[in-house]
């Protein structure tokens, strides 16, 4: 079992544990797989003993951690996909049924009735 299934795992069996993946994955994909396995912070195994600290004081109060690192490696993924795309906004990146939730969703509309907006 890796990491992101077990942190997969721990979410499902005990919702309200914080968990934080120390990894020596530098890759986007195991960043969003982990977030999306319910981790609340990622780290570099290579990160300062400080750093490690943080993260899991900040995950034990509840909120996201995102090493330096790691966050520089989403910005620019992020950014080289809207210069891939030739975008100026990243609005675009979004589906015709994202941008209507979004729109829906900032008019007040109930979760429910997005799908109708």
């Amino acid at each position: 079992m890796n990491g992101i299934e077990a942190t997969r795992r721990i979410v499902e069996s005990r919702p309200a544990t914080n968990v934080v993946i120390l990894s020596m994955h530098n890759d986007e994909s195991y960043v969003l797989q982990s977030l999306r396995a319910g981790a609340r912070g990622y780290l570099l195994k290579d990160s300062p003993r400080a750093e490690v600290l943080e993260a899991v004081r900040t995950a034990a109060a509840g909120r996201p951690y995102m090493s330096r690192k790691v966050s520089r490696l989403l910005q620019e993924e992020y950014v080289d996909q809207l210069r891939t795309r030739n975008l100026d906004d990243s609005w675009d990146l979004l589906t015709d049924r994202e941008r209507r939730s979004c729109n829906c969703w900032r008019k007040g509309g109930k979760t429910k009735k997005w799908r109708l907006c």
